[in-house]
């Protein structure tokens, strides 16, 4: 089941990969010691490794990225959203795709984590097209496959 502790645990598996540096995080997807390959766990484990990116970042502490010039000209309690800084800056951050950060109800409804996982991990499979193999990868392959075969 793709649980809370699921989710814990793939959650720090991937920022232990992250943070030794590795460049391929293996068994994500995998529950149930690594017998089951889940779909849904997938989904919540690229959302997870996406925050593990983001979290790999650091915070940046350029003069440009702290904007204290920004900050004193508009004020604290004043509108930010309409000065160049923000509008340059905004979309430059991590967000959720599974997550819910509004506090608010939709259409009446409480958000449920296990509904959005599920809608999300159904959207994926609906749309998702995978790039092609490049030709020679294709046609190696296609050796290993007959040779396989010839045994």
């Amino acid at each position: 089941t793709v649980d809370q502790q699921a989710a814990i645990e793939s959650s720090l598996s991937c920022l232990t990969a992250g943070l030794t540096g590795a460049n391929l995080i293996h068994d994500v997807g995998l529950i149930y010691h690594a017998e089951t390959v889940s779909l849904d766990m997938m989904t919540l484990s690229d959302e997870i490794i996406g925050m593990v990116k983001s979290y790999l970042k650091g915070i940046r502490t350029e003069k440009e990225d702290l904007a204290l010039e920004e900050i004193d000209k508009v004020q604290p309690g004043g509108n930010f959203l309409t000065e160049e800084h923000t509008l340059t800056d905004f979309r430059k951050f991590w967000s959720p795709k599974l997550f819910d950060r509004t506090m608010k109800k939709v259409n009446g409804k409480e958000f449920n984590f296990s509904n959005n996982l599920a809608q999300q991990t159904s959207n994926l499979l609906g749309s998702h097209q995978p790039l092609p193999l490049p030709k020679e990868v294709r046609a190696e392959l296609d050796k290993i496959e007959k040779g396989c075969l010839l045994r």
